[in-house]
């Protein structure tokens, strides 16, 4: 589990709940008492954006060497080349992320965010003008705080669309393809297995 990940989105709840636009002393304080108590929604969150075939995974690897992700590399440990292959992977997943956060939208983000915290609601979705800005607002935290944080919302598959603007715009002719190849297949399973392995869970 990526500790800071929750501890974010836990920290953007609190945020929200009690109208903390402006984080003072005092309230950093008391943000910093209570907003354990919010990790419960956060794992509920985080849970259900799952579901729905998204992840929040950091946009460059919180893995200090993302390498470990690919089995193959194991019994090449000390080689001199796994360094280079190493560099390529993490090559791979900062692109890879930062297409699949285009996909989105400028808002995407965030609408999805909330319409998950709208279905989660122990009193059915917001009818009222005032639990909806509520909920907006929730989002728009979480949204902001988990970019600043070095966060993204994506989809936890990448689409084939999406590797193939990958292999197009990184990949191709690059020392990622003389590394690993073009093959979008090959290319696809290895960005699945990095977000898989990265994102906060």
């Amino acid at each position: 589990m990526k500790n800071l990940g929750f501890e974010t989105i836990a920290r953007s709840m609190w945020k929200a709940q009690n109208e903390a636009k402006v984080i003072d002393a005092l309230s950093s304080f008391l943000m910093t008492e209570e907003y354990d108590q919010y990790e419960p929604k956060a794992q509920t969150l985080v849970n259900m954006l799952y579901g729905r075939g998204y992840v929040i995974a950091p946009r460059k690897p919180a893995t200090a060497n993302i390498g470990e992700v690919l089995p193959e590399l194991k019994k090449y440990k000390d080689h001199p080349i796994v360094d280079s292959v190493r560099e390529r992977l993490n090559q791979l997943y900062v692109a890879s992320i930062l297409l699949a956060s285009s996909d989105l939208g400028d808002h995407g983000f965030r609408s999805i965010v909330y319409d998950v915290l709208n279905e989660e609601r122990p009193n059915g979705v917001a009818t009222e003008a005032l639990e909806v800005r509520m909920l907006e607002q929730e989002a728009k935290l979480i949204e902001e705080d988990l970019r600043e944080a070095g966060y993204q919302l994506v989809s936890r598959v990448p689409s084939a669309s999406l590797i193939e603007r990958l292999i197009n715009q990184t990949v191709k002719n690059s020392a990622i393809a003389i590394v690993f190849g073009e093959d979008p297949e090959r290319i696809g399973e290895m960005c699945r297995t990095m977000i898989e392995h990265e994102r906060v869970h």
